[in-house]
C-alpha cells in the first residue's frame, strides 16, 4: 500500500473528504442554534422562559451556546482525526488545556479518533480549538468536528 496513509485512504483523498465535510457540518450546526436561541427568548405564552442563551461565533468554528448565570462559560466536544494516536496528542492537548485554564478531558476512540470535551471562557475554548487543528509535532490532524455541549462545571482535564 504504498502512497497510502491511514486506513488505507491516500493523504489527498483524506484531506479533500476533510476539507469538503467541516463546512457542511458547521452551516449545519450554525442555523440549527440560530433558530433555538429565539425560542428560548420567547416562550409560549403562559410557561415561564428559560436561561437566556447567546449565540457566539467563536473564530469560524461552530457556534458555541452560553448560558446566563455561567457567564462566558461554554463547553465544546471535538473530535480529532489523523494520526493522533500514539503521537503525545492527548498529554499535550491536557498541557494545553491546563495552561488555558480549561477543565474537560481528552480520550482515545476505538476508531482511531481522539474526543476532546474543553470547558471554560469561550476565548480560551476558542484557543484550544484553534491549538487542536495541528496537535502536537509527531501529530497530523486530518480533520475535526465540533459541537457545541452544556458548559460543564469539572475539576482538572483528564486523560484517558
Amino acid at each position: 500500500m504504498t502512497g497510502t496513509g491511514h486506513r488505507g485512504l491516500a493523504k489527498p483523498w483524506r484531506c479533500l473528504v476533510a476539507l469538503l465535510f467541516l463546512p457542511i457540518l458547521d452551516s449545519l450546526f450554525t442555523p440549527l442554534l440560530a433558530l433555538l436561541a429565539p425560542s428560548l427568548e420567547n416562550p409560549p405564552q403562559g410557561q415561564a422562559a428559560a436561561p437566556k442563551a447567546n449565540v457566539n461565533k467563536v473564530k469560524g468554528a461552530v457556534a458555541m451556546i452560553q448560558q446566563e448565570g455561567v457567564v462566558n462559560q461554554v463547553g465544546l466536544r471535538c473530535l480529532v482525526a489523523g494520526r493522533v494516536q500514539g503521537v503525545f496528542f492527548r498529554a499535550s492537548a491536557r498541557e494545553q488545556a491546563l495552561r488555558l485554564g480549561l477543565t474537560g478531558y481528552a480520550r482515545n476512540l476505538p476508531d482511531g479518533r481522539v474526543e476532546v470535551l474543553a470547558c471554560g471562557p469561550v476565548e480560551a475554548v476558542a484557543r484550544l480549538r484553534d491549538w487542536l487543528r495541528n496537535g502536537p509535532p509527531l501529530a497530523e490532524v486530518t480533520a475535526i468536528v465540533s459541537e457545541p455541549v452544556p458548559f460543564q462545571p469539572l475539576s482538572g482535564f483528564a486523560t484517558h
